[in-house]
């Protein structure tokens, strides 16, 4: 239910910043979150979950900090986070409006961190949701509503027409049929409660559930899960759904699925797109048009500098769990990931062991020794990077094509030939 999914939310570990028995700080990486308390200083990394609302004091190592803050705000796009030099601004506004918040449940999506705890348990953000969990009372449906006035009004009705009867019949109780007036008082009483008996309407709950049956089956005819029958009722009282929640309507797995390469023939260079399999992380699928060797066969070629560029410029991890495939890290840089291991190995090659066959194999050759992070104003992200063997260095950079091009003067076509960018091409 929705408070044991809050539950698996909370981080059960994190690092803490405490003093050992001779007075002196270290940092304790695996201390229970549970422990914490206001004033503790944490330090977070890419991939973990914030144990606790905490103002962020120092970025490690990383000029950019982004947060995954989907739990409690429902978009699915990372927020990126800083220190700020007031202390008053940190509590300022909603909570997507507290750049220099992190708040407990929230992943950690890029950069590294220090932060100090303010909030811990049910006062934080996430534990008041879980609060609210506890103490909602489960509104009634349109229908539902509906139903109760009706029984209400009826019962008033019925109630006063049995009284109408029992009243018109006070001259009768006298009859020369009862042996007394009691007797008579007692049988028109009778007569009134059976009167309002048979006006009780005792089928109206098995027509309401078959119309909201008839209803669920239409609604799984167009492939519509109905878990409950009154949903079906509150449905048909919408008249207009308004949303931008993609992100969360949706499995929140962002993947590629088309690659533009440059060819050449006999007519010139042009560009030809090639579909890709696969609509999740799952490192599996085959790239349209293109060899399951590729990379072997065009080893200086421009398939082999995207892989590159997708495994280095990556800070993402593609873990494997119980339901599927997901990452650890930005979406982007996740379907980059998957991209990757899908141009790197064949299906028939694939190690389902070793996920991140080809990004293993490719920090095993090179080094990044220097990174520039993304950030606004640039819109890439660029590192420097050294074979182990070779010591040969290459410069790759990802980012937003219309501020890349500007600064190419030439192209490489798929088979790693190096042409020059004309306004033609």
């Amino acid at each position: 239910n929705s408070l044991d999914a809050l539950k698996k939310m909370q981080p059960k570990l994190a690092t803490v910043l405490r003093q050992d028995d001779d007075g002196r700080d270290e940092w304790i990486p695996r201390f229970d979150s549970a422990e914490l308390v206001p004033g503790d200083l944490i330090k977070v990394k890419v991939g973990d979950s914030v144990p606790a609302d905490a103002y962020v004091t120092d970025l490690l190592s990383s000029a950019i900090l982004s947060v995954d803050e989907s739990a409690l705000t429902g978009e699915s796009a990372s927020v990126s986070k800083e220190a700020l030099d007031d202390m008053g601004g940190y509590d300022s506004g909603p909570v997507a409006e507290q750049v220099g918040t992190l708040f407990a449940g929230t992943m950690i999506t890029k950069g590294k961190a220090e932060a100090l705890v303010a909030k811990t348990g049910s006062t934080t953000e996430i534990g008041k949701i879980q609060k609210g969990v506890v103490t909602a009372e489960i509104a009634k449906t349109p229908l539902t509503v509906k139903l109760d006035k009706f029984g209400d009004d009826l019962a008033l009705l019925i109630a006063g027409i049995c009284a109408a009867v029992w009243l018109i019949s006070i001259p009768r109780f006298d009859d020369p049929s009862f042996e007394s007036v009691f007797e008579g008082a007692v049988y028109y009483t009778k007569v009134a409660v059976s009167l309002g008996v048979a006006a009780i309407p005792e089928g109206l709950p098995a027509v309401i559930t078959l119309v909201l049956a008839l209803g669920t089956r239409r609604l799984a005819e167009q492939n519509v899960i109905v878990r409950n029958l009154p949903s079906v009722e509150t449905l048909g009282c919408v008249s207009i759904i308004a949303t931008d929640k993609t992100g969360t309507l949706t499995t929140n797995q962002m993947t590629v699925v088309a690659l533009v390469t440059l060819d050449r023939n006999e007519k010139g260079t042009f560009m030809l797109e090639h579909s890709i399999e696969g609509e999740t992380y799952e490192p599996i699928g085959k790239v349209e048009g293109m060899r399951s060797d590729e990379i072997s066969f065009y080893s200086t070629g421009a398939i082999s500098d995207v892989m590159a560029v997708s495994l280095g410029c990556n800070d993402a991890q593609l873990i494997k769990k119980s339901d599927g495939f997901s990452i650890i890290g930005e979406p982007t840089e996740g379907a980059l990931l998957t991209l990757a291991e899908k141009l790197g190995t064949s299906d028939d090659e694939v190690d389902k062991v070793m996920l991140d066959k080809s990004r293993q194999m490719w920090h095993e050759q090179w080094e990044r020794y220097a990174t520039l992070d993304f950030d606004r104003n640039r819109k890439s992200m660029s590192i420097l990077c050294r074979d182990k063997n070779t010591k040969v260095e290459r410069l790759l950079v990802k980012g937003a094509p219309n501020l890349l091009l500007e600064r190419c003067t030439h192209a490489k076509l798929r088979d790693g030939t190096v042409v020059e960018i004309t306004p033609d091409l």
